[in-house]
């Protein structure tokens, strides 16, 4: 690691580092799961799980359709870069990380440096749009920082560049898969349910920096596989994909699934435009909300591993599922303590309650931590239909993305901007 009084000597220092290989034979660099498999590497591949088929697959067998489908590595493009300042404080290290998961930093730190966690304070502003990018990775940004603030006992400041959190922090990791499925004549999936399915899956290493969480990993690489099983289906028995994902929808959720591709096929001139195209070729909110007050008395603090320990990490949807939910729990523990207070009050704004309960030395602090197991919301499953009408040059792969129409049931949406930010 090059430390430096200013970014610029840095930089100029790392362009005077030459690496010097051994003379030895020169092997070809993995760099994708086919070439791990190509090279017939068996060290490289190893087996995580694998589950045997429970139950006999249907008999009506019309078309059985054999493939592999491959999906690569995809870059996070966050918001801000990872970058962290260390500030050194008596015994004790202040640290200011672009971080998902504020506990993972400080417990790897206090065992980097050798020192105790209660030794080490973390505030983080916020990290929206990190896309998973900042669950781990962050942690290499935080050691190397802290390492030098510990060493030279002075502030120490870490800021990559795009180009080297490309080349060094991972992406998501990219699949290989194989599959056989088997339709009847009405294109229904002989084996859908999974416990007809014999699945083995495989880690696989290449010479590329270690892959890492990006926004939903595996469930978007698995509906992936699923959404192109569908089409390759559709392109065998030449059916419309709608009519082949409609005969193989659970028949609990088929009502509601047909109402919405009907819906969105009318809002979208789906019909004409297929014609057409064959011719052709949320936490602020939800207090504010619950505490019936104005979002603007609403103000979202920095997170700090002193007042929020324990803390897991803002992967997933744990931000706007269990936060939000905790949060509006409680909200409405802090509403039953004030009510007593406005019951004796004419008409009161909220700055009037809030003034009166500290007079009546009222508790205004409450907290709710947020257990999976007893509070709301459990596993739900959220469904939307989309059309796009996307112009393909057959020569160079350029497109052109025409129009898309999506509808999403999201039920109460807390705050819709965020709904929409995902989708995008």
């Amino acid at each position: 690691m090059i430390v430096a009084s200013d970014r610029y000597a840095a930089y100029e220092a790392v362009k005077k580092v030459k690496l010097l290989y051994e003379n030895g034979p020169r092997k070809r660099p993995l760099l994708t799961v086919k070439d791990v498999l190509g090279s017939n590497d068996k060290s490289r591949i190893r087996e995580a799980s694998h589950e045997d088929a429970s139950k006999p697959a249907g008999k009506d067998l019309k078309h059985t359709i054999k493939e592999t489908f491959e999906s690569g590595s995809q870059y996070h493009f966050t918001m801000e870069p990872h970058v962290c300042v260390c500030i050194p404080s008596e015994d004790e290290l202040d640290m200011f990380v672009s971080t998902q998961f504020v506990s993972f930093i400080q417990r790897n730190v206090s065992a980097c440096l050798g020192i105790a966690e209660n030794k080490i304070n973390i505030k983080v502003r916020r990290v929206g749009g990190a896309y998973g990018g900042k669950l781990t990775r962050s942690s290499q940004v935080a050691y190397a920082c802290a390492m030098v603030a510990q060493k030279f006992k002075r502030p120490a400041r870490m800021n990559l560049t795009i180009e080297d959190m490309m080349r060094s922090l991972g992406k998501r990791g990219s699949t290989y898969s194989e599959y056989e499925v088997g339709v009847d004549d009405l294109d229904k999936i002989q084996y859908l349910d999974w416990n007809h399915w014999s699945l083995t899956v495989n880690n696989v290493i290449t010479d590329l920096p270690c892959s890492t969480w990006c926004r939903a990993p595996g469930s978007t690489e698995g509906l992936a596989i699923i959404a192109n099983i569908i089409e390759h289906i559709a392109r065998v028995t030449k059916r419309d994909p709608i009519d082949v994902s409609l005969q193989n929808v659970s028949d609990d959720d088929k009502e509601r699934v047909t109402s919405m591709i009907d819906q969105i096929k009318k809002s979208s001139d789906y019909e004409d435009r297929r014609k057409a195209v064959d011719l052709f070729n949320k936490v602020a909110q939800v207090a504010a909300n619950t505490l019936g007050i104005d979002m603007g008395t609403i103000r979202v603090k920095p997170t700090y591993n002193l007042t929020s320990p324990n803390d897991r990490s803002s992967g997933s949807s744990i931000t706007s599922d269990c936060v939000t939910s905790a949060t509006k729990i409680a909200c409405e523990e802090l509403l039953k303590r004030l009510q007593p207070v406005k019951d004796s009050l004419n008409n009161p704004t909220w700055q009037d309650i809030t003034r009166a309960a500290m007079t009546q030395n009222v508790d205004l602090c409450a907290t709710h931590m947020y257990n999976v197991k007893k509070d709301l919301p459990k596993n739900y499953s959220v469904y939307g239909v989309t059309v796009a009408e996307v112009e393909v040059d057959v020569l160079t792969s350029q497109h052109i993305v025409r129009r898309v129409d999506h509808l999403e049931d999201t039920g109460v949406s807390w705050s819709p901007e965020i709904d929409v930010g995902q989708v995008q």
